[in-house]
């Protein structure tokens, strides 16, 4: 007979949730970003999660991703409480994956939600979060082209359209001929003014590339004259960039008081993640208010 020491170790049943980003709570896109686990019989709960979000900023660069990993960290703190008996655990009641979900994570806004639940057996928790941490949640970034000016724009018709699917029948071009430059733009709608909407996609493979493109088209807005103009007002739409860091952040803030400095006056800066308030005053201006 075997002794104690070489008894296979003994299964206990288990739970897990899949939390997931949700990016646009319509269109239900989401990706995976941790694992929560529970094994009652063990006494056991813990998360593991992305440390970095480059993937996901990679597939949806508005993603606020400062907000995930504050809400990864206030995770890691609750579970490093229950393991020091300083969070209050009723083993016999809350036993379930879901159960424990709402007991520990109040998520601050509906971007976070879980998926259903994983239910098995396990002889070792942590080898098991191991385990679906690295099925679940793919580490690798997405791979995708850079997004182009076009790409912001596309991405703020499809709010547009979702407000009212008349908004876009409205829209026209207008080319402005100053002094020495010449200039169309593809976006633009009237009421009372000439509204253009001029997108700009920050989302560049340097950090450099972010300041030389925000001074070049502040170079553009002072050659039309467009703080000379009483019929015309622009708005720059900015999309964030993809890259990681405190040099992309930096770069991305001169980059927005560049052009807020060469549009004093005349518009408006508005970060692509921060819509609702243009989009409803688009709505309001070509009185298509839902």
């Amino acid at each position: 007979m075997a002794n104690e020491s070489q008894q296979m170790p003994v299964k206990a049943p288990c739970e897990a949730l899949i939390l997931q980003y949700v990016h646009d709570v319509r269109s239900r896109e989401r990706l995976n970003f941790g694992i929560l686990l529970v094994c009652p019989q063990k006494r056991f709960v813990s998360f593991r999660g992305l440390e970095r979000f480059g993937r996901i900023k990679a597939a949806f660069p508005a993603v606020n991703t400062t907000s995930l990993k504050d809400f990864c960290r206030g995770l890691h703190k609750l579970i490093a409480a229950q393991k020091n008996d300083q969070l209050c655990i009723d083993w016999e009641q809350e036993r379930g994956a879901v159960a424990m979900f709402r007991k520990l994570i109040v998520p601050s806004d509906s971007a976070i939600e879980a998926s259903d639940v994983l239910k098995g057996v396990t002889a070792s928790p942590e080898q098991t979060l191991q385990w679906l941490y690295s099925e679940y949640v793919p580490q690798e970034p997405i791979k995708t082209r850079p997004r182009e000016d076009g790409d912001v724009w596309t991405d703020f018709a499809k709010k547009l359209h979702s407000k009212n699917a008349n908004i876009l029948g409205k829209f026209i071009t207008r080319r402005i001929e100053a002094t020495h430059y010449e200039h169309t733009f593809k976006y633009v709608y009237k009421n009372g003014v000439y509204n253009i909407i001029q997108p700009l996609s920050f989302d560049l493979s340097e950090p450099d590339g972010i300041r030389e493109k925000a001074v070049s088209w502040a170079g553009k807005i002072n050659a039309l004259e467009l703080n000379k103009s009483t019929d015309s007002r622009l708005m720059l739409l900015i999309g964030d960039h993809s890259g990681e860091g405190n040099l992309y952040n930096k770069a991305h803030y001169d980059g927005v008081s560049i052009l807020k400095q060469a549009i004093e006056g005349t518009g408006s800066v508005v970060a692509e993640g921060n819509t609702d308030a243009a989009i409803d005053k688009i709505s309001t201006d070509l009185q298509l208010r839902n």
